[in-house]
């Protein structure tokens, strides 16, 4: 049988703001033949009052969005935009999604600032133990410290227009800002720039996301609620027992606990709900949603998804 979360307790409040991906929503659409604003409009049944979105796609369908937003009375609790600032550190691009936030009236900009070549990631991995060995290695990388200067003026840009800009915990081995101490560097060196606490990527590291969030509590302003479901036949790890997508709160990962340390933390921002992959994205966004608003812990076997 397959267990969710052990952990007992309450979820966050009664008031609290969900969001869920539009990436999600385009899939409910594809795989139910619904429309979005369909789709959109089940999300607000189920409490859902955000959606987080890729900057382009906002830009690309502008009114299209606008007009799901105001008819489901949602907002946008976030827009994610990739960029290359190893090697281009040409603002004009991110400079765009900031004016993008200011104009839909988001706060957040995650922002996922480029990636390092396959052996320059294995080697800031391997100096993965302690602060010290991977602050050494970051500051004496080039790209990096192009991330880094890049982050700092977009970061600068985006508070001129009451903006923040995040970075997460990214399920990639060639981000330099996937594991901890990673992203404890970028924290402590580009001016305000906060986090975005997403509860399952650190599982991808093979990270105990408790730990994690000890460390990084100081910056958090975001939360990606993500789950992850057990897989045999993946290569796993401590904290690693599987990468599947389940709903949010049906996995393995201490979901319950991560809950209470933001409560604990007087945490006031959105809980966006991701599950990229699921198979049946409306069943899975009404569960996470259930879950997050009821507390309630699952004991669930893998066809009940």
């Amino acid at each position: 049988m397959h267990t969710g979360n052990s952990d007992t307790g309450r979820g966050i409040s009664e008031e609290m703001k969900i969001s869920f991906f539009y990436d999600h929503v385009l899939e409910a659409a594809a795989q139910s033949g619904k429309t979005t604003g369909e789709v959109m409009a089940l999300c607000r049944q189920a409490g859902i009052t955000g959606i987080e979105i890729n900057g382009q796609c906002l830009q690309e369908n502008q009114d299209r969005i606008r007009r799901e937003l105001e008819e489901n009375k949602m907002q946008i609790s976030c827009i994610y935009q990739q960029y290359e600032f190893g090697q281009n550190t040409d603002l004009t691009a991110a400079r765009e999604t900031v004016l993008l936030a200011e104009k839909f009236h988001s706060q957040r900009v995650l922002a996922i600032p480029g990636f390092l070549t396959e052996q320059d990631a294995h080697d800031l991995v391997s100096r993965a133990d302690t602060f010290a060995h991977t602050e050494q290695y970051m500051d004496a990388h080039p790209e990096i410290q192009r991330m880094k200067e890049t982050l700092t003026q977009m970061c600068s840009f985006a508070a001129e227009h009451q903006v923040s800009v995040v970075l997460e915990d990214y399920d990639n081995f060639t981000a330099p800002f996937a594991r901890t101490w990673q992203l404890l560097w970028f924290m402590k060196n580009v001016p305000g720039l906060r986090y975005a606490l997403d509860i399952g990527n650190f599982a991808y590291s093979d990270e105990d996301v408790l730990a994690a969030y000890r460390v990084l509590q100081p910056y958090i302003v975001h939360v990606h609620c993500k789950d992850r479901g057990r897989e045999r036949a993946r290569e796993n790890g401590r904290y690693r027992k599987g990468l599947a997508a389940v709903p949010f709160g049906y996995g393995y990962l201490p979901t319950a606990k991560v809950l209470e340390l933001l409560k604990e933390q007087q945490y006031d921002g959105f809980y966006a709900i991701e599950h990229f992959g699921a198979p049946d994205q409306l069943k899975y966004m009404k569960k996470s949603a259930e879950y997050l608003q009821s507390g309630k812990k699952f004991r669930l076997f893998p066809a009940a998804f």
